[in-house]
């Protein structure tokens, strides 16, 4: 099977990162299926690369709502890009859990 020896390298393939944010980020936590992080401003948009699909996303503990466009706070998921992208007016905790395995 496939152990800890076959990730490969040097690459980003594969990986959860927080790649933009309009406020200052001052700390992110990244688990295999979940990403937490801490906005400085209560009003931020920040983009992510996911190595999971999202199930949930939550603002201080409160869920934002899957949009097609954002427009007014929630976020929005490109599966073929693996890109989330999250929009909140208020709160400074952004938890992001991962969907249920297929």
């Amino acid at each position: 099977g496939a152990g800890l020896g076959s990730v490969p390298k040097g690459g980003t393939a594969g990986e959860t990162h927080l790649l933009r944010s309009s406020s200052v980020v001052e700390k992110v936590s990244y688990q295999p299926r979940e990403v937490d992080y801490r906005t400085f401003d209560s009003e931020s948009r920040e983009v992510l690369k996911l190595n999971f699909s999202p199930g949930r996303v939550f603002v201080d503990g409160a869920e934002l709502s899957r949009r097609n466009k954002l427009t007014s706070p929630g976020w929005t998921f490109d599966g073929k890009e693996q890109v989330l992208r999250i929009y909140h007016r208020s709160g400074h905790s952004i938890r992001v859990i991962a969907a249920p395995a297929s």
